[in-house]
């Protein structure tokens, strides 16, 4: 039931005008992420030691394309 709740739950949200980004730690993410979620909205995370490293990444890469979406905005945030 968890990946059909998941589902539904993207679906609501995306409903709601939200922009939902699922990060799982977990090797085999892929097989049940892939059937409930568009690629570009989810990151597979194999090890837990890794989660920082990654988030890090990610943080600056919707940083970056805040930035390059809406240029006047992201400034504002970030001063």
């Amino acid at each position: 039931y968890a990946v059909g709740d998941t589902a539904k739950a993207l679906d609501e949200a995306r409903t709601a005008g939200l922009h939902p980004y699922l990060i799982t730690v977990d090797p085999d993410g892929d097989d049940y992420l892939a059937g409930a979620c568009d690629p570009r909205s989810y990151h597979v995370i194999a090890e837990a030691t890794d989660l920082p490293e990654v988030l890090a990444e990610l943080y600056l890469a919707v940083r970056e394309d805040a930035t390059t979406a809406r240029p006047g905005r992201a400034r504002a945030v970030a001063d």
